[in-house]
């Protein structure tokens, strides 16, 4: 199974070009700003969570001068406003309990990017929930599942063995509506699946891919530039 990061780091540099600063959201431990610095895509990342630990773990494996990690509270990123010339937020919305925090999640990032950068969403694909995959499944198999609903997923750690978590089932429709109040427009998702599976949850047939990823712009942007014609 190809990982989703290759194809995020490509499309990032086709869309932001090498000299960027990027902002991490959620990053974790930090692997995708890694793999960011590793590829050129960036000159600089910027990684935030709401995990110490994280944050922790992220800058004792990151030795590029170039990443800076902070933790964050409430979902605040301590930048400016029109900061970033990217974003990537992978494998957050999944673990986000509420529409509302979606919703501020959203605002934020819109409030931190640039005029003219772009938004990349990395995240489960809704659906191919129940699917079994070599290391990992998310949700159960032959469950309809409805907006919001909590997705009990196997994951398969190399060396240690299965690890039980439960994250959100979100409908597309959910990802691109809470973009589009915060002021975005989203240009395009990779791998969505079926509509109908997506709208109702209902289970998805076997070839679906098992992530997605959104793209997404600010709309005053896109707004001005027709204007300016």
């Amino acid at each position: 199974m190809k990982s989703p990061y290759t194809p995020l780091v490509n499309d990032l540099q086709t869309a932001c070009g090498r000299g960027g600063i990027v902002l991490d959201y959620g990053c974790g431990s930090g692997k995708v700003s890694r793999r960011l610095l590793d590829a050129g895509a960036a000159a600089q990342v910027v990684g935030v969570d709401i995990s110490t630990d994280m944050i922790t773990l992220a800058r004792a494996q990151t030795p590029q001068p170039a990443a800076r990690f902070h933790t964050i509270d409430s979902g605040h990123v301590p930048y400016p406003d029109d900061t970033f010339d990217a974003i990537v937020c992978c494998f957050v919305f999944i673990n986000v309990p509420t529409r509302e925090e979606l919703r501020a999640i959203a605002r934020e990032l819109a409030r931190v990017l640039t005029p003219t950068g772009r938004l990349f969403i990395v995240d489960s694909n809704p659906a191919a929930t129940g699917v079994p995959f070599p290391t990992f499944r998310s949700g159960e198999p032959g469950r309809g599942y409805r907006d919001g609903d909590e997705r009990k997923v196997s994951l398969q750690i190399p060396g240690t063995g299965i690890l039980e978590l439960v994250d959100r089932h979100w409908f597309i429709s959910t990802y691109e509506a809470v973009l589009t109040e915060a002021g975005f427009t989203v240009d395009k998702v990779t791998d969505r699946g079926a509509q109908t599976v997506e709208d109702v949850g209902s289970q998805a047939p076997i070839d679906h891919p098992p992530f997605m990823q959104i793209t997404a712009h600010l709309q005053d942007h896109s707004e001005s530039t027709i204007g300016a014609g």
